[in-house]
């Protein structure tokens, strides 16, 4: 889980939801290997990738974002950023 607030400055998110995750590798990993600054790239190497639907967001100064686990997530942000978050690292068993 993560929240965040944003102080001063944008982010900007682009988000999935974990359905997507098997679009990407196909085992299980801590690390998603999808670059979403150059489609072409990871479109080779992943073409079901083609599949997921990223939910874009811009977070302004006053603004929050709750992303929830596995959420993969990908943020670019302006100069002078400045915002609080916070992480939460919940367990999960794969059984």
């Amino acid at each position: 889980m993560y929240l965040l607030e944003q102080q001063k400055g944008l982010r900007h998110y682009a988000k999935s939801d974990p359905f997507f995750l098997h679009f990407v590798f196909a085992d299980p990993i801590s690390w998603i290997s999808v670059d979403p600054l150059d489609p072409s790239s990871t479109l080779r190497r992943h073409p079901e990738f083609s599949r997921a639907n990223p939910v874009r967001v811009r977070v302004g100064a006053g603004d929050a974002l709750y992303l929830p686990s596995l959420w993969f997530h990908h943020l670019t942000q302006s100069h002078g950023c400045v915002a609080v978050n916070f992480w939460y690292d919940m367990q999960f068993e794969a059984r």
